[in-house]
């Protein structure tokens, strides 16, 4: 993302402001599409494209750039990937050179929430379904690409091509079209015996029509009058993905694979069954290969030469739901909602390599990182990590949090480490613990200050000062305070001041003479702190879905959500603290909310939670111009 801006016509100059994306590493995967020898898959929201002439051991091709939501699903036709995104519509991504996907068409009018793509008749459809509106959209894949607006009083549940003919299926029934060329679909019939189901994949005679707990077959010899002449049942539950191959039909739950034989479609017999490792979202055949994608990201291959022991051959882990990061390069260190401790060597960034493990780490709230060991908190305890050796993390020690108490938040500080332990009930005070950690195999307690108020949020240390928001309700009404303690003498400590604060509070990071404040609906506030006992508010962006920050040179980098509720990044330049202002952005995707932000130098790290790890470097350039130009205000790309 680049950004210009016009400093001054008189002085002739000139700022770029240029976020790059470095590198991108793990998120969900919802699609997995095989055309030829290649396999295309999701990590986050990114394209990845797998090399599978050797299906047990698939190998990396490439990736496209980052399409700003979680890829939801993929259909593949010539050199272009058609690529449906979560909540940024349709992407379509060049393929002639699989080394280098590249995103050339983007159209953002393609229904948001995206669901599946479904090819017929020389189009792709897909439709959008919720309490708001019902609509169905087409693309035509034939010429350049338009997307035409098919219905807006419902929405269907599979589409499918039928010998020369196009179902759309939903609730209510079937209605048969045939395509007209540049006049677009003309309806043919209709028939509400035949309704529902997630999948419709037709062979010969006849069609089958997967339903969540049974597969209707349909003789579609008149394909404009289909009968319903068979269903079966047996054991299936929570069906959602099929596919047919050689006359066998696969058909997928999110923890159960059946295989069906449908050398009869009329008496369908179960031959096999498969249960992947973890919950799966798409699947595909090859030849005698199962490919699936896992929902948490990744995606697993497995053979079925022996239908009595289908066995997995190949699998791909990423990173999967990173909720924090702390940096000490080359390392990012990563927690994850499943998987512990994920330890990542970005000498490289645009290919991290995962170099270190600690899977013994459950619900981490927050982190720090101080030489060769790493503090973690998980609400009932700290533990203490030994990283000195980055392959073979270690647990050396642990402290427990006080009684009817958790620890949420961590800070160090020379040889202290400052624990928030927030109550979790009502008749006790939360409390700041400082454990000395001079010696990190033993820490112990040095000091310990008894909150006021009822709740705590996050908190930083610099020097002799901890500052700390808290959450406290009065006349109905939730306020929140920056509490600023001396904390020179571990063993006395004391209050400095008790600032009110006007907004919802989240984090506090503080560098130098100033202290940035985030919090839900109202971006990032600096406040003077050069006194401690004599806090005063410079500045403020407003930005209403922000909750993480962390602080560069000269900037703030805020994380949080865009207004789609896919992960959003924002660089605000805070060069002048009365007036800090937004001067690029980037969409990271995912669900929700940016869960954690880490600044160095120039780069910023961003774990994204469903979308994965990012990487990005940050720059700004001033230019002085030799002659008077006429430009925009801003200008961006």
């Amino acid at each position: 993302m680049l950004s210009l801006t016009l400093i001054s016509a008189q002085a002739q100059t000139l700022v770029l402001n240029e976020l790059k994306v470095l590198g991108h590493t793990g998120g969900v995967n919802r699609a997995i599409f095989i055309k030829d020898n290649y396999l295309y898959t999701a990590e986050g929201s990114e394209l990845g494209v797998w090399d599978i002439a050797n299906p047990v051991s698939p190998a990396f091709v490439g990736k496209s750039p980052p399409l700003e939501s979680y890829v939801r699903d993929i259909y593949v036709e010539g050199d272009y990937a058609y690529v449906a995104t979560h909540r940024r519509g349709l992407h379509i991504v060049d393929l002639s050179d699989p080394e280098n996907p590249v995103d050339v068409t983007h159209h953002l009018e393609w229904p948001r929430p995206s669901t599946k793509l479904f090819s017929a008749g020389g189009y792709l459809f897909t439709y959008h379904h919720s309490y708001a509106y019902n609509k169905t959209v087409m693309l035509d894949t034939n010429s350049t690409p338009t997307i035409t607006e098919v219905w807006t009083d419902t929405g269907y549940s599979t589409i499918a091509q039928v010998n020369a003919y196009i179902y759309f299926i939903n609730a209510q029934g079937t209605r048969i079209f045939t395509s007209a060329g540049s006049s677009g679909l003309v309806e043919l019939a209709q028939n509400t015996n035949i309704r529902g189901g997630s999948v419709l994949y037709a062979q010969g005679q006849y069609a089958y029509l997967a339903h969540s707990d049974n597969l209707e077959i349909l003789d579609i010899s008149e394909p404009l009058t289909p009968t319903s002449v068979a269903t079966y049942t047996e054991n299936l539950s929570g069906t959602f993905a099929m596919c047919v191959n050689n006359n066998r039909i696969y058909l997928a739950s999110a923890t159960r694979i059946w295989v069906l034989d449908a050398g009869n479609p009329l008496s369908l017999t179960q031959i096999a069954t498969y249960t992947p490792t973890e919950a799966i979202s798409d699947l595909a055949v090859k030849d005698s290969y199962l490919h699936f994608s896992y929902r948490d990201g990744g995606f697993g291959v497995a053979s079925l030469n022996n239908l009595n022991a289908i066995n997995l051959q190949y699998e791909h882990r990423v990173l999967r739901y990173a909720t924090g990061v702390r940096v000490v390069e080359p390392y990012a260190y990563l927690a994850t909602k499943k998987d512990g401790f994920q330890i990542y060597n970005i000498s490289n960034p645009a290919l991290p390599v995962l170099t270190g493990v600690y899977t013994d780490a459950k619900n981490v709230h927050d982190f720090e990182i101080d030489g060769n060991y790493l503090y973690f908190v998980n609400g009932e305890k700290l533990q203490v990590m030994d990283i000195s050796v980055i392959s073979r993390p270690l647990k050396i020690a642990e402290y427990p949090a006080p009684a009817l108490k958790q620890f949420i938040d961590i800070n160090i500080e020379d040889n202290y480490s400052y624990l928030s332990a927030d109550r979790i009930t009502r008749t006790i005070s939360s409390s700041l613990l400082i454990l000395d950690i001079s010696n990190p195999y033993t820490p112990h307690i040095a000091g310990e200050y008894t909150i006021k108020r009822e709740n705590i949020g996050l908190s930083d240390v610099q020097g002799d000062y901890f500052y700390l928001l808290e959450h406290y309700w009065q006349n109905y009404t939730i306020l929140q305070k920056l509490t600023i303690l001396n904390v020179s003498d571990p063993a006395h400590i004391t209050v400095v001041n008790e600032y009110d604060l006007a907004y919802w509070t989240h984090q506090i990071e503080v560098k130098g003479r100033y202290a940035y404040v985030t919090g839900l609906n109202w971006g990032v506030v600096t406040y003077d702190i050069s006194n401690p006992a004599m806090v005063t508010e410079r500045g403020r962006y407003f930005y209403a879905l922000s909750r993480f920050l962390a602080v560069g040179d000269d900037v703030v980098y805020l994380g949080g959500a865009a207004s789609s509720w896919d992960g959003y990044f924002q660089v605000v330049d805070v060069k002048d603290p009365a007036k800090p202002k937004p001067v690029t952005d980037f969409i990271t995707g995912g669900d929700g909310y940016i869960v954690d932000v880490e600044a160095s130098g120039s780069k910023c790290f961003v774990a994204g939670g469903e979308s994965g790890f990012f990487v990005f470097d940050y720059f700004e350039y001033v230019i002085d111009l030799p002659y008077a130009a006429y430009l925009p205000l801003t200008l961006k790309e």
